[in-house]
């Protein structure tokens, strides 16, 4: 049997502020630069190692603005900056990042390489960077197939789509073609049906 495949995607800047206030701000050089955060975020990276091996690895960070404060003015309004000790050590995370030989990105990337692939009826969970799909064409039945009722109409069209295919294979006597369309039916029928449940 093969290894379990591991992928580790981790949010950069908020292991950073999770290791500055887990260690105290007298951690600091002999000549008295603060390194309590980059103490602790390197510490959290071995971890990785120590526990799972060597594995890919990307960590993610923020990149110029989202867009967020410009819809919604109150956005982050009782957020406080960012600490002036954490500001002196923030140059050092992403060379701290080669340093480990892991990969670091932006969020636009992160958003064009890593989340779900979209799909015409729902997304797959399988992430871009990770190779081709192992099982293409069966998506309804994989467990890696997402969908939410932004696309109930889309599968009430291809279930009705399907009931026409089985009409016409049953009509023909194309017995294979009628059952795996029928395989299919039953699918999206609980998943229409899921669906019209959960959308009221």
């Amino acid at each position: 049997m093969n290894a379990q495949r591991r992928l580790f995607l981790i949010d950069g800047p908020s292991l950073v502020y999770r290791a500055f206030y887990a260690l105290p701000e007298s951690i600091a050089t002999s000549t008295g630069e603060p390194t309590n955060a980059i103490f602790g975020f390197a510490s959290m990276l071995v971890k990785i190692v120590t526990e799972y091996g060597v594995c890919p690895t990307v960590v993610a960070w923020d990149a110029g603005t989202s867009g967020r404060t410009e819809t919604y003015p109150e956005y982050k309004a009782q957020r406080r900056s960012r600490p002036d000790l954490l500001r002196e050590q923030w140059p050092a995370f992403e060379p701290l990042v080669d340093a480990f030989g892991y990969g670091w990105a932006d969020l636009q990337w992160f958003t064009r390489s890593v989340l779900a692939q979209a799909l015409t009826n729902g997304y797959c969970a399988i992430p871009i960077v990770a190779g081709p799909c192992p099982h293409p064409n069966a998506c309804l039945n994989c467990a890696h197939f997402r969908t939410d009722a932004t696309f109930l109409e889309v599968h009430r069209a291809e279930l009705h789509e399907t009931e026409r295919v089985i009409a016409k294979a049953d009509a023909n006597g194309w017995v294979r073609q009628s059952e795996m369309n029928a395989r299919k039916r039953t699918s999206l029928i609980n998943i229409v049906t899921t669906l019209e449940a959960s959308h009221g």
